[in-house]
Formats: structure tokens, sequence, C-alpha cells
């Protein structure tokens, strides 16, 4: 296939992928006050900088395509503005949507994030030793730092504002549990449906250990997250959730994350609600011991924990998702940490050396944060990534020597075609 309709199926695809994910209805599932469904807001609502930085990576094929096509950045640039204004729009009429002026930067910055990598693409490719060396040694040192970061994200942070208790609140953006609260307490204080009095407020206690339980009659599975025990601070901002999706029992708290206005994965207890049929007398409870939290559902007990892979969740969470599905995202997060390194590596000793390198800096990151050990679904996501690195720069190098040899031998270039297989 020519090199041009290769460029055309790709940014057919694109497009349509495009299409799909930002101007179909979409229902709010995340409180959405003070943004406007117009806005000149750069970063908006309480997930603005995940949305951000999904938008600029949405863009990025759109660079490297019209990069593929011979097109210079500002051209690319100003392809990519056209582009999101229109999309943003569009969006203002499509329920569910809102526009702003940050998602038109976001996306404009992403097609000329991808602009430039394709004007790089030589020094990232196969063939400069020196630059390889250098990639791949950076690759090792980045892997660790962002496991860290994720583990530092997820640190609990408890405003200094008051708290309000709640008992299965009927808020617009989550779904209603229609089961009761008899009783709840948070350590030795009883955990109210209204403002804690100043002289027990909540933070001194959730700063160290702590337990929160909760005596429910058990209602209807709910289909969405739906909260059970909450604690709000007085901006209307959750500190803890304790609540139901399905059968799964759910527990999130406030982390630096969402200070830094990312995605927020929660901790949960799979299926055990099901022990109890609905009008039963259930005690939930949470615990924190250090680093641990631990979930019990009557005699049923888990410590559930962040894994290395789970960082994906920072970008975007989708909390009603089956397992499998975000145990599949777990070990493709791995996959995509550790397949630089096997790409930037020389040879396969060095992509031995590499990841075990790698490996040991990530217990490294582990330890000294809320993390859990990956389990061995992450681990082989990660050996994967070092395997296929490594598979793909060595056909990149051999097609790049075959090109350079029939170039040498007096063949020339087709800049219409391109060699596949």
């Amino acid at each position: 296939m020519s090199r041009r309709g290769l460029l055309a199926m790709a940014g057919t695809v694109w497009l349509v992928a495009l299409a799909a994910l930002t101007l179909s209805p979409q229902a709010p599932t995340r409180p959405t006050a003070n943004v406007p469904q117009l806005s000149l807001c750069l970063i908006c609502g309480d997930r603005g900088t995940a949305d951000a930085l999904l938008n600029v990576m949405l863009f990025v094929p759109l660079g490297l395509l019209l990069g593929a096509s011979r097109r210079s950045v500002v051209q690319v640039l100003g392809v990519g503005l056209v582009l999101s204004s229109s999309i943003e729009l569009a969006q203002h009429f499509i329920p569910g949507r809102y526009s702003n002026l940050g998602d038109v930067l976001s996306n404009t910055s992403g097609a000329g994030v991808g602009a430039l990598l394709w004007n790089v693409r030589a020094r990232l490719l196969p063939g400069v030793a020196r630059h390889a060396a250098w990639l791949r040694n950076l690759a090792v040192i980045v892997a660790p730092l962002l496991v860290f970061g994720f583990g530092w994200l997820m640190e609990p942070e408890w405003p200094a504002e008051p708290y309000w208790g709640q008992w299965t609140p009927d808020l617009a953006f989550m779904e209603h549990y229609d089961g009761s609260v008899v009783s709840a307490r948070l350590d030795s204080i009883p955990l109210p449906s209204y403002r804690f009095p100043p002289r027990q407020h909540p933070r001194r206690m959730l700063t160290g250990d702590w337990s929160m339980d909760a005596t429910v009659i058990k209602g209807t599975p709910p289909h969405s997250l739906a909260p059970i025990v909450n604690i709000y601070d007085g901006r209307q901002r959750e500190v803890t959730l304790l609540g139901a999706l399905g059968e799964d029992l759910v527990y999130r708290e406030r982390s630096r994350a969402r200070r830094f206005r990312l995605d927020q994965p929660d901790l949960r207890l799979h299926g055990v609600m099901a022990h109890a049929a609905v009008g039963d007398t259930v005690r939930l409870s949470v615990e924190r011991r250090g680093p641990s939290r631990c979930l019990s559902f009557d005699a049923l007990r888990g410590c559930p924990g962040f894994t290395p892979g789970r960082a994906w969740a920072l970008l975007v969470y989708p909390e009603g998702s089956p397992r499998w599905v975000r145990r599949t995202l777990d070990a493709l997060c791995t996959f995509v940490l550790l397949f630089p390194m096997g790409f930037w590596s020389e040879r396969r000793k060095g992509v031995a050396a590499a990841g075990l390198v790698t490996g040991l800096l990530i217990g490294v990151a582990v330890a000294m944060t809320r993390l859990v050990a990956p389990p061995w679904t992450e681990v082989a996501g990660a050996a994967a990534g070092l395997l296929a690195g490594h598979e793909v720069r060595l056909w990149v190098a051999a097609d790049v020597r075959l090109t350079s040899a029939h170039r040498r031998d007096g063949g020339g270039s087709d800049p219409d075609s391109v060699r596949v297989g």
C-alpha cells in the first residue's frame, strides 16, 4: 500500500475515534459546579488536569500524521486549532458536554507535540548508539520516578475545613443508596449525619491510625457508585467515602491527586456484599493502620492496595468497569512503562540489566509510599514490554539498514511508497 494510502487510512480511523469520544452525548457522573457549559477556564473542574493531559494525548496522532504528510509545525498547529474549536463549538449543543478554552489549547498543543516528535524521530530511532544508551538510561530512571509519583499522589490530604457527616446522601452526581444507616462511628466518636462539633473535628483523628464503621440495613445493589457513609468538608469536597457499587464494598479518601485535579482510583472488596440479602443488617468498616487500609463486611475482611500499574487511573478511572478490565489496564500500564527500555537497549544483555535495575528501583518506590507489590499480571506485563520493545527495535533497525543499503545502491526512494512487513 502506498504511503499516502496508509496515512489516509490511519487518519480516517483517528477521526472516527475522535468523533466517538468527543461528540457523543454524556450523562454527568461528577460534580460540575462552577463549570459553565461555555467557559474560558484553562483547567476546569475537579479533574481538570487529567482532562487536559488526555486532550493533549488525543491530538498527538494528528500531529504525527500531518508531520508524516510533510506539513510544517505551524500548519499542524493551525489544523489542530481549527478542528478543536469546531469540536468545542459542537459540544456546546450536545447534552452532558461542556465547551471551554482549555480544551482547545490542550488539543492544539497535542497536535504540536505530535509534529515535533515526527521531526525529531531520527534521534529516537535505532542507529546512533550514544543516543540509544542515553535514552535507555533515562527510561530506567523515569519509570521508577513515575511509580513513586503515583504513590506520593495517593497519600491522603485532609482539608483544614469544618467537616460534615453524611448518611446515604442523595447527591445529584451519584446514585442514591436505598438502604439505611442505623449508626456510624469514627474511632470513639459518633459519625453524625450533620456537621461535626468543633471539639470533635475528625481531621485530628484522620492524620493517625483510625477506624470508621457503620451498621447498615442493606439496600438494592446500585448500578453505579452509591455513598453509604461520607465525610465532606465546608467547601463541599469529599473527604472520605464508604459506599457500594453492585456487590462491591468501596472506599476512597481525599488524596493529593485531587488537589492537583487528577482522577482518583478507589479501594474495594469485590463481591463481598453478595453474602447478605437486601434488608439484612450488616456491619461495614474501614481501618487505617499506617499505610494500609483494611475493609470489612461483617466477618469478611481484606486489605486492598494500589499497585504500580494502577497509575493510569490518575487520568481516567472507569469505576463501573469490570474487574478484569482494570486488571488488564494495570498490566498494560507496566507494559508501556518498560517498553522504552527494551526499545533503546542494543543487546539482549542490556535488556535484562535494564529490567533488573528498573525492578529494583520500582521496589524502592513501592517501599517508600503506600503502594503494594504488583501481582504477577503486572510483572508479566512489564516483562512483555521489555521484550516487545527490543523486538520492535530489531525490526526497525533492520528496516533502516535495508533502506540505507537501497539508497547506496542507487535505488533512491519513492516518497509515495513504504515497505510493509
